[in-house]
């Protein structure tokens, strides 16, 4: 059994009736290949959550409605961790980092490195590149340690890569030289970025790619 509200919850972009104006602009959005960060909001029961997810099908197409549902742990400090539930389609993540107070920007950094270790994993390409670069600079721009990045996007990529010992090898070798960099530099964007590329360039060269 549903509940009304969600079998009669608009799915597309085209079933939306209030706001044709901010209808018409999410929907330039969605056919545009470079969507920017969004910001939606508006009080409690507004339509804030259908009008993002019918913005996900315009871009994505119904595989965003295809979601599953977990709890995962996240490291806050070296000693805490916190549980936050979890949405995830093959294209789009939900967070509810409210849920854990003040340990909101830790759940938002992991979250968000996680997405950059995929990114860098799955493509190879200056496109993709540049994709990665502006996510570095999200990350940076809110005050987030460039130290933390490097170490947890090291964990990431490691997850990703599988268990190859020279993968690994290589990975942290070139993950102690840029940071070791980065410590001399005030221009921490540039020494992730080298790192990121030649992350890259690691996945292309090793075997069976």
């Amino acid at each position: 059994m549903s509940f009304l509200v969600d079998t009669e919850r608009p799915q597309k972009l085209d079933e939306l009736t209030f706001h044709p104006s901010l209808t018409r602009t999410l929907k330039k959005l969605a056919a545009s290949k470079d969507c920017p960060h969004l910001l939606f909001y508006g009080p409690s029961g507004g339509g804030k959550m259908t009008r993002i997810r019918c913005l996900l099908e315009g871009m994505f197409g119904p595989g965003a409605e295809k979601t599953s549902t977990s709890f995962r742990q996240f490291k806050a400090t070296t000693s805490t961790t916190v549980d936050i539930q979890v949405v995830v389609s093959a294209f789009h993540v939900e967070v509810t980092p409210s849920d854990v107070g003040i340990r909101d920007a830790a759940v938002i950094q992991q979250v968000f490195v996680e997405d950059i270790a995929k990114d860098i994993v799955t493509e190879q390409s200056p496109k993709r590149m540049l994709a990665v670069r502006a996510k570095l600079y999200t990350l940076l721009t809110q005050w987030i340690d460039a130290r933390d990045v490097f170490y947890h996007l090291v964990l990431c990529l490691g997850q990703r890569m599988g268990s190859s010992e020279d993968k690994l090898r290589n990975l942290t070798q070139l993950a102690a030289r840029y940071e070791g960099r980065r410590a001399k530099s005030a221009k921490a964007v540039m020494q992730l970025e080298a790192f990121v590329a030649q992350t890259m360039m690691i996945i292309i060269n090793s075997p069976g790619k």
